[in-house]
């Protein structure tokens, strides 16, 4: 029996040791290149100055911070029913298909990024606003 747990003790080391922390699943991107993408694709309903809301929220401080809970901007019920941060995984999602985002049940805006490399970008960018 002493050896039966010595054995199973070595094997569970042995499994243990061989396993691996999962990859972490950031994003990266061009921080630089992302504000410029920003003013080319965004700016026009987005404002990067905290409490400034156009036709969209402000995109301040928006890495982070919990989905639908922007100051002054109500719209976008669906987000605010979500209860998902804005991680850099959600906003990729969501700028490569914001009307199909949680089911099509987020908003009616229709402007996408297509491109994964101008997404990382803008999402780097987006960081950059705290």
């Amino acid at each position: 029996m002493k050896g039966l747990r010595r054995a199973l003790l070595i094997a569970s080391v042995a499994m243990i040791a061989g396993c691996e922390p999962a990859p972490e699943t950031t994003l990266t991107g061009n921080a630089e290149r992302g504000a410029m993408l920003f003013r080319q694709q965004c700016e026009a309903c987005h404002a990067v100055r905290p409490g400034l809301i156009r036709e969209g929220p402000s995109l301040h401080g928006v890495v982070g911070a919990t989905a639908g809970t922007m100051p002054g901007f109500y719209r976008y019920v669906g987000l605010r029913n979500a209860d998902l941060a804005w991680t850099p995984e959600t906003l990729d999602r969501w700028l490569a298909d914001p009307r199909g985002f949680l089911g099509g049940r987020a908003t009616s805006k229709t402007a996408r990024v297509s491109d994964a490399d101008d997404r990382a970008d803008i999402i780097a960018f987006l960081a950059t606003l705290r």
